[in-house]
């Protein structure tokens, strides 16, 4: 394709059983335009895949409870006690999870030892590492 003429645009259509569910993969199936033929069978592309911006709280993965389909964190209250919260989690970069529902940006939530945890714990706190608590953007 001539490096003057705009990418195609084109649709993905994902391929029955193929979603891999322990690294959130799955296969799809690109549809292109291919009007004058310029593709051929065997060709390898170059693909972009761009979504809308998405302003939300993020958390480490490491930081969430799972129980079920269900998703809870421990937010800090003003006396440094743990407060059980169920969160609704969205799409995942890294090792951050998007957090649709349940907190908000600047909420301190707990990142590390929330296995041994229990509603109403005192939490001692210490330095944030770079990429974790408080929630931030994604």
């Amino acid at each position: 394709m001539s490096a003057q003429a705009p990418p195609p645009q084109c649709r993905f259509v994902a391929t029955p059983g193929t979603v891999g569910i322990p690294r959130r993969t799955a296969t799809l199936r690109a549809i292109l335009p291919n009007r004058n033929g310029q593709l051929k069978p065997g060709m390898l592309l170059s693909v972009t895949i761009t979504s809308k911006t998405r302003n939300a709280p993020a958390v480490p993965e490491l930081s969430l409870v799972r129980e079920g389909d269900v998703s809870f964190v421990y937010m800090l209250d003003a006396d440094q006690k743990a407060k059980r919260i169920e969160v609704k989690t969205g799409g995942r970069d890294g090792n951050l999870v998007e957090i649709i529902s349940g907190l908000k940006v600047g909420d301190k939530i707990v990142t590390e030892g929330v296995v041994k945890l229990s509603d109403g714990a005192k939490v001692r706190t210490g330095k944030a590492k770079a990429g974790e608590a408080p929630a931030k953007n994604k």
